[in-house]
């Protein structure tokens, strides 16, 4: 499987070993959990975790499930800061759904469609695991269908 995305086998052990600790340390996967990322999503070893990974961690993540001074330092510095407010745990089980949702564009998919479904008081919590994964129309399908208050934010 990992052979699919080929130039993760030019990442030296050290890489590889220090993004796999990343995820483990940050969203508490175990072993067997990081192998499913991996061999489902074999890219996620090519993403960096400083300027890829972590950034969506603090986007996803409740500050208080996180490193909180970083995100206060975001919060300070972005006047329209947005965040899922997720614990470490569900965001766990959307990454071992979908893996590709850390390598989702921050500002051009996951920060706008998270702003949209909140003017549907829509909570990304209580949508499908793999929302991130539709494309822009039948996104907007999705969220101009939902008129229940289920999943109020």
């Amino acid at each position: 499987q990992v052979v699919k995305f080929a130039p993760t086998l030019w990442l030296s052990e050290k890489n590889l070993s220090s993004k796999l600790d990343f995820l483990s340390k940050s969203l508490g996967m175990k072993t067997f959990e990081l192998r499913t990322v991996v061999l489902t999503y074999p890219q996620i070893l090519g993403l960096s975790v400083e300027n890829n990974v972590t950034p969506k961690m603090h986007f996803f993540l409740d500050p208080e499930e996180y490193d909180g001074e970083s995100i206060a330092a975001l919060q300070n510095e972005e006047s329209n800061f947005v965040n899922c407010g997720l614990t470490k745990s569900e965001l766990k089980d959307f990454v071992l759904y979908q893996p590709a949702l850390l390598a989702y564009s921050l500002e051009g998919r996951l920060k706008p469609r998270i702003t949209r479904m909140r003017d549907y008081n829509i909570s990304f919590l209580y949508s499908p695991r793999n929302i991130m994964s539709y494309t822009d129309e039948k996104f907007e399908a999705w969220l101009s269908s939902q008129t229940s208050s289920w999943s109020i934010v």
